[in-house]
């Protein structure tokens, strides 16, 4: 294994699976090419069983010479201004995606980073990759989700459903920050991302191997449903057409699909995203 010039980024708070997250953080230490750094944001007190695991990270990272950077949040601010947050402190140019409670190939960096060298994908702005879904073992997943893997197939798709895992994504953090980074958006603060990435005319893309094992429960569906996120949707959807990056035509058909899909019975939502995927 070798340190490469990239910073990894993760969120963490109180709700995290202290086993999940050991497991998650050995994953990345497998890492065939490991980070030069590591951005950890705590998003809130996240409670003496988290902190022993972060506690262990830390030791565990820099035995490896890999700069640990913890930044604590007073409070629980959401996933879209620790992101931020973490983002600034990023040092490096490639800026890879790690979540709390994911597994992640040991070649995922090698594949991502030999793919956003090479001479042709220089404006290549974000990457990602297929992943696997498991609920207790990775060895047997429960689903997948595949995402187109050309932009042009990304740039066709993005108006009506998250083209990318954001778990998977590796990204150039010049080109993240030219848009003004992620932003407080709830539930939907990759997408928002990628949407204004694309209004800029950046690239985004993914590889056809799946490098990530994302985990899935009861509650990970639960969360995408219901009148509260319907009214995230409303919130994300207004957004994007209020910066003419979607039209109105495209406005009124994703309240009425995406938003009719939020709120329909969360049995029926578990079956349509496997439908989907």
């Amino acid at each position: 294994m070798r340190n490469d010039n990239y910073s990894g980024l993760m969120s963490i708070y109180s709700k995290e699976n202290p086993n999940l997250l050991r497991r998650a953080f050995n994953s990345i230490l497998a890492q065939t090419i490991l980070p030069k750094e590591f951005v950890c944001v705590l998003d809130g007190p996240i409670g003496s069983e988290l902190m022993e695991v972060v506690a262990w990270f830390k030791s565990e990272f820099s035995y490896r010479n890999i700069r640990i950077i913890i930044i604590k949040n007073s409070v629980n601010y959401g996933l879209g201004i620790s992101l931020e947050k973490g983002l600034k402190a990023c040092s490096c140019e490639y800026v890879a995606r790690f979540d709390s409670d994911d597994l992640n190939k040991p070649q995922r960096m090698e594949v991502m980073l030999n793919h956003m060298n090479r001479v042709e994908n220089q404006n290549i702005a974000v990457l990602g990759s297929q992943i696997a879904e498991f609920v207790d073992d990775p060895k047997k997943p429960s689903g997948r989700r595949k995402v187109p893997t050309s932009f042009d197939k990304v740039a066709h798709v993005i108006f009506f459903r998250n083209p990318l895992n954001h778990m998977s994504v590796v990204f150039r953090k010049s080109m993240v920050v030219s848009v003004d980074g992620y932003k407080d958006m709830p539930g939907f603060e990759d997408y928002y991302l990628w949407m204004r990435l694309i209004n800029k005319g950046y690239k985004i893309t993914n590889v056809p191997d799946t490098l990530v094992y994302a985990h899935v429960d009861d509650k990970t569906y639960a969360r995408r449903s219901g009148i509260d996120y319907f009214h995230k949707e409303l919130r994300f959807q207004y957004s994007v057409y209020s910066q003419s990056i979607i039209g109105m035509p495209t406005l009124m058909r994703n309240i009425f699909v995406r938003g009719t899909v939020r709120l329909i019975p969360q049995k029926c939502l578990t079956g349509l995203y496997k439908l989907l995927r």
